[in-house]
């Protein structure tokens, strides 16, 4: 499938500024230089393989034109590495319940739910849809009500 999501892309590196970027696929690491030349201080390490990723950790990390061409259960192993313990914030492209060729895994909104990403947006291409799904290590849960200083940590409602 043929789409441009680099102002996505770009958009949201914008947006969360990061100071290191792993990017991971080669149209990433084409879209991350047009990032670099805006903020040449940003460190930036491209992938082309998920088998050559390093143990670094990063303040954000983009895939594209990566994860569907893996079978299903190593793609999610790897944007379980991804979102755990390489990158504080994860933006990943994919296109959508597609049966193009090359393609070995389709995946569906539900797959990333399922991860804990949440949607970020969709783009229309010419041979479908290009998902793009987001995890930030400091909101992917709201704080439920019940845990505050009102319920917990009141030490004179535990002595006897």
């Amino acid at each position: 499938m043929k789409c441009d999501a680099s102002p996505a892309l770009l958009d949201y590196l914008n947006l969360i500024r990061p100071h290191t970027l792993l990017v991971l696929g080669q149209r990433a690491v084409t879209c991350a230089r047009d990032y670099q030349l805006a903020y040449p201080e940003c460190q930036t390490e491209g992938v082309t393989e998920p088998a050559k990723l390093s143990d670094k950790r990063f303040d954000a990390a983009i895939v594209l034109d990566c994860i569907e061409h893996l079978d299903k259960s190593s793609a999610c192993q790897l944007i379980a590495r991804l979102r755990d313990t390489l990158a504080i914030n994860l933006l990943i492209a994919v296109p959508l319940a597609s049966g193009a060729p090359g393609v070995l895994s389709q995946w569906v909104d539900g797959d990333f739910l399922a991860l804990g990403m949440q949607a970020h947006a969709q783009l229309k291409c010419e041979g479908g849809t290009l998902g793009l799904y987001r995890f930030a290590i400091h909101d992917y849960k709201s704080v439920p009500d019940w845990l505050n200083a009102k319920y917990w940590a009141h030490p004179a409602r535990w002595v006897p």
